[in-house]
């Protein structure tokens, strides 16, 4: 799907992120500070996908990742991920600890799969696929869940207040540009229609 840029608004909302960038230092600023400017070029969903697992498996220590929106049905489909088999992906889609439109959702980390009370078999999925713990980090909208990014790591650990701080600050920058291009999609629907219409484009001085 290609995008209709707005780029004053898209500008405007990508960058009054940066201010949160004071957690992070040296490299991991350096790399947030990519994902901005990769995110305000993006034209596609792909480049987006592509811009945020980059600096996710560069910031987050992770080799494995993904991201989920929900679809039309209130669904969370895999969008994006590197490192995942296709049967993974398959057997866990849909699986979520959040609603759609769930008010402030806060990020989860799970040090080791094993130690869940999540059901034997998703457990057994997580296991074949060789991962022992996880990070839920969720992409927020006006305020409520859109869908989450994860990460996946091999080992047991213990996931720090700072890998808190970057997971956040990512999703922020993700869940906004997601945001960003539906409206900017909608906008474009809407101006088709017009024109389908009137046989003529709305006046767009002040875009």
């Amino acid at each position: 799907m290609e995008w209709v840029k707005v780029d004053r608004a898209r500008a405007w909302g990508i960058m009054s992120t940066v201010a949160s960038y004071s957690h992070a230092k040296g490299p991991e600023a350096a790399a947030l500070l990519r994902l901005t400017d990769r995110l305000y070029r993006a034209r596609t969903d792909q480049d987006v996908y592509d811009a945020a697992l980059d600096v996710i498996v560069e910031t987050l220590g992770c080799t494995r990742a993904s991201i989920l929106l929900f679809d039309d049905a209130g669904v969370m489909q895999f969008v994006a991920a590197r490192g995942l088999s296709d049967d993974y992906r398959r057997k866990l889609a849909g699986h979520t600890p959040w609603k759609p439109g769930h008010a402030d959702p806060q990020p989860i980390f799970v040090s080791d799969i094993g130690h869940t009370n999540e059901p034997d078999w998703i457990k057994q999925v997580i296991k074949d696929e060789n991962i022992r713990a996880l990070a839920f980090i969720p992409l927020v909208a006006g305020g409520v869940a859109i869908g989450k990014f994860m990460t996946y790591f091999d080992a047991p650990r213990n996931f720090s207040d700072h890998e808190s701080d970057l997971g956040v600050m990512i999703a922020r920058q993700l869940g906004f540009s997601i945001e960003r291009a539906r409206t900017d999609f909608d906008v474009a629907k809407v101006i088709r229609h017009l024109f389908r219409a009137t046989g003529r484009l709305p006046p767009c001085s002040n875009w």
